[in-house]
C-alpha cells in the first residue's frame, strides 16, 4: 500500500514511534491534532528530500525549519514514524493524533525534488506517469506557497488553473504561471519564483491519472 492514515495516542514523554502498514519508509507525511486544533504548531509536514530534522508546514508558505522535536533523526523508517517531543501536550489535553503518511508506488505516486531554472523552457521532471495531481512548495522561501495543479479541473496542456493547500482562496486561472502535465512527468512553462526560481528547490508530491503500471499498453 502507498497510503495511510494512522491514529494514534501522542507519547506523555520523549519521542513515539508509530507503527504504519506502508511497504517502506515513508516519503511525504503530515500530521495534525484530531479535534481540528493543536498546541503544537500546525500541520507539520515531513519530506524525504528535506534535511534530516527539518520540516514544513502544510498550512503555512514558510520556507522549512530545523526542529527535532517535530521529526527527529530517523523519522521515516521501513516500519515506523518517528515524532518528537512537540506533541507532548495533545497527550496531556486528551487528544490524539492523526497521521497521513505516502510513499511512491511505482505508476502511481511519485514524491521529489526539482531545480528551478528561471526559464519559460523550465525543468522536466520525469515522474513515470501523467499527474492527475501535482502540488510544489518551495523549500528555499514562503513564494507561492503549497501550489496544487490537476487534469481534474484543467485536463489539456498548458494547465493554469491553482489551488494552494495553506489557503481557503477561490482558484486562480494564471496564464503566467503555466504548466505542462505531460504522459511521463511535468515541465515548467514559467520562470515565475513560486515554482520556478533559479537554482531553488522546490519538492513536489504527484499522483497518476492512470494509476496502472503499463496503462498505455494495448
Amino acid at each position: 500500500a502507498g497510503v495511510t492514515t494512522i491514529e494514534v495516542t501522542p507519547a506523555s514523554s520523549g519521542n513515539l514511534e508509530v507503527a504504519h502498514s506502508l511497504s517502506a519508509a515513508p516519503e511525504f507525511f503530515f500530521v495534525a491534532d484530531d479535534q481540528g486544533y493543536a498546541d503544537f504548531s500546525g500541520f507539520p509536514a515531513f519530506h524525504k528530500d528535506l534535511s534530516s530534522e527539518n520540516y514544513l508546514q502544510l498550512d503555512g508558505s514558510d520556507a522549512h525549519s530545523s526542529d527535532s522535536t517535530y521529526f527527529p533523526s530517523g523519522a521515516a523508517h521501513a516500519d515506523y514514524i518517528k515524532l518528537g517531543t512537540a506533541f507532548i501536550d495533545e497527550y496531556s489535553n486528551g487528544h490524539n493524533l492523526r497521521i497521513w503518511a505516502f510513499t511512491g508506488v511505482e505508476g502511481y505516486s511519485k514524491f521529489g525534488k526539482y531545480t528551478g531554472n528561471s526559464s519559460s523552457d523550465g525543468p522536466f521532471v520525469c515522474t513515470g506517469f501523467r499527474p492527475r495531481y501535482l502540488m510544489i512548495k518551495r523549500t528555499t522561501s514562503s513564494d507561492g506557497g503549497w501550489k496544487i495543479m490537476d487534469t481534474a479541473r484543467d485536463p489539456h496542456n498548458v494547465v493554469t488553473k491553482n489551488l494552494y493547500a495553506h489557503q481557503s482562496n477561490d482558484e486562480d486561472d494564471l496564464t503566467s504561471h503555466s504548466i505542462d502535465l505531460l504522459s511521463n512527468g511535468f515541465k515548467w512553462r514559467t520562470s515565475g519564483n513560486h515554482e520556478n526560481a533559479n537554482g531553488h528547490t522546490y519538492i513536489y508530491v504527484a499522483f497518476a491519472e492512470s494509476p496502472f503500471k503499463y496503462a498505455n499498453a494495448r
